[in-house]
């Protein structure tokens, strides 16, 4: 079921057992950064293509990139996004784990081969 973005409460709050809580509808930004809540945040424990990277697929171009980032778009699409930051990246970005749909949307993107598995902003 589709949710208008309008209906879906919007909050940061005070630290959880998690992290903070960063919550609300989840504009993509590129394969690994949502904006939740007017705040950037990178995804952890993976990384994922550049937008406009291409890599090669039974060595045709494949826009790698791009496909990473309408993923993500599916995965998190009219639905409310919670995650939960410990920290913030090298460039101030919030450094967090999400979910949507009841899946952590990094953790999918990784295991349909859409990302890498990044273990230096990997909590786990």
């Amino acid at each position: 079921m589709l949710v208008p973005a309008s209906a879906v409460p919007t909050a940061v709050s005070a630290a959880s057992g998690r992290g903070v809580v960063i919550a609300g509808p989840a504009r993509v930004i590129d394969g690994d950064t949502l904006e939740v809540a007017s705040v950037r945040i990178r995804l952890e424990g993976l990384d994922a293509p550049e937008r406009a990277q291409q890599c090669s697929l039974s060595g045709r171009p494949w826009p790698a990139g791009e496909a990473a980032r309408r993923r993500l778009v599916q995965l998190v699409a009219g639905q409310p996004v919670p995650c939960w930051s410990a920290g913030r990246d090298l460039y101030g970005h919030s450094l967090a784990t999400c979910r949507a749909g009841g899946r952590d949307v990094a953790r999918t993107l990784v295991r349909e081969g859409l990302a890498w598995a990044f273990v230096r902003y990997a909590r786990t």
